[in-house]
Order: C-alpha cells, then sequence, then structure tokens
C-alpha cells in the first residue's frame, strides 16, 4: 500500500475512523461519526496523562510541516538551518550537538484542534546514530507525522537512545523500526490508521522495539507490533483499541516479547489474531516473563484468536489479567514454565490450553466452551470422593496441591480455598462457611514441577 487512503486524513482529528463491523462477518472501512469533531484531541488527552516533564535543555521549536535539511547531515546549530527548523533538522541537531535537547512544536503550526501531518517521503533522511537525551514532547499540540511512500519506501526513521523520550506524537505508516534503548515512549499513536502493517515489505512486522526501556502509559498501537526485548516494561496501554473512542482496529499481533525480563501491566488488547506472542526462538529458558492486570479480547470481530501465547518463557501471569471472547485465552507451550494465578477466563472457546509443566493457581472460568484443555505431561485430575455443605474429600495420584472451586457447568467458577494432598492417603478440606445444596464442586491437581491437571468431574452438593 503505497499511501494513505484519503479517509483517513480524518483520524488525525477523530480517532474513530478505524475499522468497524459491519454485520457481514469481517470488517468495513466505515468511519465512526464524521470526521470533524473529537470528544477529546489527542493532544489535549495525553495532557492528562501522568507523564512527567522533559528534563531542562536546549529546546529546539519546529516550526514548519515540511521535510527540509537544508544545513546537512552535519547540522549542529539551528542557526544554520534556515529560515524554518523541521523535524528532519531538530532530530539531526539533537544527534550532532549532543547533550540534553527536548524537541517541541509551534502551536501555530501544530494547532490541538487542527492537526497537520508532517509528511515524510524517504528522499531526506534521519541520522544514522540515535539520539541521547532528547525529549520530543507533542503534549498540548496536533503533531502527525506521516510515511506518505508505504512499505517499500526507504528506510528513515530515528533512533531513542539512552535517556531519550517520545511523547504526544501520532505516527502513521511507520516504513521501518523505531528503535528505543534505554528510553522512554509515552502518549503516542502509531500505525492508528486502521490498515495493515507497512514495514512487512521490509522484512520487519513491527514498527517500534524496545530494550531496557519502558513504553507507556497511555500509547496506541494497531496497525503494527511492539517487538520488545529485554528489560522491557509495557503498561497501560492500548494495542488494536482507542482509549478514547474505543474503537477497535485491524491488526494482527500486539506485542512480541524476545527474551528475558519483560513485565506487562495494565493494557489492553483487541487484536486480530494474537495480543502478545512471547515465542522467541533458541533453547535457553528466558526468564521474568511477568504480566498482571491486562484485558485481553474481544479479538478484532470474525477473527478468533489467541490473548496470550507464551512458549521458553518462565515467569507468572498474573494477578488479574481477564480473557473474553477469545478462541484461547492462553496458550502455553510445552518448553514454557509458568505460574498462572487469579486471572479470569470468560466466554472464550477454550480459557487455558497447557502443553507442559505449568500450574494453575486460583483463576476462575465462567461461559467458556471449555474451561481448560491440558496435555502433555498432564497430570491425572483428582477425585471427589466426599461433598458436603461444609466438608470435601478426595484422591489424588501424586502428591501435591488440590484446589477446589464451585463448578459453574463443567468450569471452575468461583475459587474456594486449597489442601495438600498425598497419593496414599488422599486430601479433605472444611469449608469456613456453609456451601448451599445443590451447587457442585469441582476440583484440580498441582504437584510440584509445577503442572496442573485438568478439571474433576463435578459433585453436587446434597
Amino acid at each position: 500500500m503505497s499511501s494513505l487512503p484519503a479517509c483517513a486524513r480524518s483520524l488525525y482529528l477523530f480517532p474513530e475512523a478505524a475499522f468497524v463491523e459491519d454485520g457481514s462477518g469481517g470488517d468495513s472501512d466505515e468511519q465512526v461519526g464524521d470526521g470533524v469533531s473529537s470528544p477529546e484531541p489527542w493532544g489535549r488527552w495525553t495532557q492528562a496523562l501522568a507523564i512527567a516533564p522533559c528534563a531542562v535543555g536546549a529546546e529546539l521549536v519546529v516550526n514548519t510541516t515540511g521535510q527540509e535539511l537544508e544545513g546537512g547531515s552535519t547540522l549542529a546549530d539551528p542557526a544554520n538551518a534556515g529560515s524554518t527548523l523541521s523535524f528532519v533538522e531538530a532530530i539531526t541537531i539533537a544527534v550532532n550537538r549532543g547533550g540534553t535537547n527536548t524537541i517541541l512544536f509551534d502551536p501555530a503550526v501544530f494547532p490541538i484542534e487542527n492537526p497537520t501531518p508532517i509528511q515524510l517521503d524517504g528522499t531526506v533522511s534521519f541520522p544514522m546514530s540515535q539520539a541521547q537525551g532528547t525529549c520530543i514532547d507533542g503534549r498540548g499540540r496536533g503533531v502527525v507525522i506521516e510515511w506518505s511512500g508505504g512499505g517499500d519506501m526507504p528506510l528513515s526513521v530515528w533512533g531513542l537512545g539512552t535517556g531519550s523520550r517520545m511523547i504526544g506524537l501520532t505516527l502513521l505508516g511507520v516504513p521501518f523500526e523505531i528503535s528505543v534503548f534505554d528510553a522512554e515512549v509515552a502518549g503516542c499513536r502509531i500505525d492508528t490508521d486502521g490498515f495493515a502493517i507497512r514495514n512487512a515489505v521490509n522484512g520487519r512486522p513491527w514498527s517500534l522495539e524496545t530494550t531496557r526501556s519502558e513504553f507507556g502509559p497511555g500509547n496506541v498501537m494497531a496497525g503494527s507490533t511492539l517487538r520488545a526485548w529485554s528489560d522491557s516494561i509495557i503498561h497501560d496501554s492500548y494495542f488494536g483499541v482507542d482509549p478514547i473512542t474505543r474503537a477497535t482496529f485491524e491488526s494482527s499481533t500486539g506485542i512480541h516479547a524476545e527474551s528475558s525480563h519483560v513485565k506487562l501491566t495494565g493494557c489492553e488488547f483487541a487484536v486480530g489474531y494474537v495480543g502478545v506472542d512471547a515465542n522467541p526462538g533458541g533453547f535457553d529458558p528466558l526468564f521474568d516473563f511477568l504480566a498482571s492486570d491486562n484485558v485481553f479480547g474481544p479479538v478484532t470481530p470474525g477473527h478468533g484468536g489467541v490473548g496470550l501465547r507464551i512458549a521458553n518463557h518462565v515467569g507468572t501471569l498474573g494477578p488479574g489479567n481477564q480473557f473474553t471472547g477469545l478462541e484461547d485465552g492462553l496458550f502455553i507451550m510445552a518448553d514454557a514454565r509458568m505460574l498462572v494465578v487469579e486471572n479470569s477466563f470468560s466466554v472464550n472457546s477454550t480459557g487455558v490450553r497447557l502443553f507442559g509443566p505449568s500450574a494453575l493457581r486460583r483463576n476462575t472460568f465462567h461461559g467458556n466452551t471449555t474451561a481448560a484443555i491440558t496435555s502433555g505431561l498432564a497430570l491425572i485430575a483428582p477425585e471427589l470422593t466426599t461433598v458436603s455443605n461444609n466438608h470435601v474429600a478426595g484422591t489424588c495420584s501424586v502428591d501435591g496441591t488440590i484446589e477446589l472451586f464451585l463448578d459453574d457447568a463443567g468450569q471452575a467458577g468461583e475459587y474456594l480455598g486449597e489442601a495438600p494432598c498425598v497419593a496414599a492417603s488422599g486430601f479433605s478440606w472444611d469449608a469456613g462457611v456453609g456451601l448451599a445444596s445443590g451447587l457442585a464442586v469441582t476440583a484440580t491437581l498441582t504437584d510440584v514441577t509445577p503442572q496442573t491437571s485438568a478439571l474433576s468431574q463435578p459433585v453436587t452438593i446434597p
């Protein structure tokens, strides 16, 4: 796709200009609203986010939508930039002169209510080196940076190095990954034109990658993917959904988690196929993949999809993640070892698929076609031999921990408690309060590996 469709111009003002369900089982490019006004311009919304101010440094004020570089690639002083200062020139100066720089945007040229895009066509290149100590701040402005050449254009993007920040920008048609190393991205909208990733032509199915960096709060990614390397903290951001209008966007994968020490919290995913794919190559396990308080699904209508797929990682999933309206809420491969604790799985085709030694603890399941499927190293489910209003007892195939639930149509609807189980003698559990007659109880067994069995057959309380 070589250029942005005319209808996407309204997206600068009106984030609802996204793919919406058309009732036919697929997606349409119908716009929501008239594209003239917005409940809240993006620049104003980002002002309300809890984002620290830029460090005090030399200011570079962009005052043109052009892409000129009159001082050439060695430009280091705004006095040599000609009559106006372009965004390309500001980045070039920040890289060449070093120190602490703040790039701002003239409100007369970039009004918050009527953004005018900076058009980049690849004919003028950004520096090859990352900007160090540079804060690009678009809060309170209408700043849209648009690559107009499509995915096959020259690879001309900037990089953020140590101490740099990028805040409050809208980036459309990003042709190649923006590398973020030891830096921060917050309040940015990336490829939110509702169309498939442009840079796949260049072999990059992502438009931004982070290492030792913070991504959030308030970022939105839709038409492309975030690639997360070691020590990435991704928080309070949105993938495939607009936080202002709640419109959903066409997309594929929200995040690729490629290496160790990736932390994900407070994010929302409504993407086409996979919310988060923690599925790197290699044979050595990757440690500390942590995810809590995220919302996965429902996905883009008609696509099914997986909320979170994990392979080759060791870590903790939970508490507080929600998986709703997915083909598979959580998919954990045999080479991963995850503790899945205190999450909820609702109205999925399958809540959880486990292939190997991962453990489920104190999760709840409602309205899934199948609550959990385990295979590979799966344990035999425990058996409940005694169930009353205040007591449950049963047996287990190996030593481990029994978790008890009130049954919800063959699922673990409400967590009741847990008890140790010895293969030779079984387990016994007493309820703190009386359980209502007519309800059913079910249970799982988790061994020391750890791995978790499927649910036991439910038994009704007499």
